[in-house]
């Protein structure tokens, strides 16, 4: 082996070492992107169905809605409760959309 050959072998090594190690990154750096888009994104949801949560809960009436049983079922308190649900519902393209009671 001559000189030259020595020199395209190491060469040639070097490429692929340095090839390997920006791979090696991108596959990396992809990784982390994703894994942070991800987590940006779940962020983002909960924050805009908390938003969403807490604008509906500030258009109902608390102490209403409180009192409220099944028995009331088609009583105007009720059905103002169920219109103020539905509009958001209907308006932010919800899947459902509820209160609680104890």
């Amino acid at each position: 082996m001559n000189k030259n050959d020595v020199r395209i072998k190491t060469s040639k090594r070097n490429f692929i070492l340095a090839l390997l190690l920006l791979l090696a990154t991108n596959i990396l750096m992809g990784l982390a992107l994703v894994s942070l888009s991800k987590k940006t994104l779940k962020e983002q949801i909960n924050q805009r169905m908390l938003d969403v949560a807490n604008t509906a809960s500030f258009q109902l009436e608390g102490d209403i809605v409180k009192q409220l049983t099944v028995q009331d079922k088609d009583t105007e308190e009720y059905n103002n409760a169920l219109d103020t649900l539905r509009s958001f519902q209907e308006n932010i393209d919800l899947d459902y959309i509820y209160t609680i009671n104890p």
